[in-house]
């Protein structure tokens, strides 16, 4: 676990926290509505704890299963288009 710890570019997490801080503030600058900023703070949180997850998760055991995940993301993409899942907004 040391070796993991060491070898994290620490710069890059920070810069990815920096920027998220960023967002947060300029989103808390932009709007006055509360449950909108606490979506973003906690997607926000949540990206992180996903982040060093996957920063630490050991690759040789996922390696084994790369066909399984690039169908699952293949199936995900795919189930998308035919039955319109999400809502149009502004045109998007």
């Amino acid at each position: 676990m040391k070796k993991y710890i060491l070898s994290v570019d620490w710069a890059l997490v920070f810069a990815v926290v920096l920027l998220m801080t960023v967002g947060i503030f300029a989103l808390m600058s932009a709007t006055s509505d509360a449950k909108r900023l606490a979506v973003q703070t906690f997607s926000a949180s949540l990206g992180i704890i996903s982040m060093l997850l996957v920063a630490f998760w050991d690759y040789s055991a996922v390696s084994s299963k790369k066909n399984h995940i690039y169908f699952l993301c293949i199936f995900f993409l795919v189930i998308v288009f035919p039955f319109g899942i999400g809502k149009e907004e502004t045109g998007a």
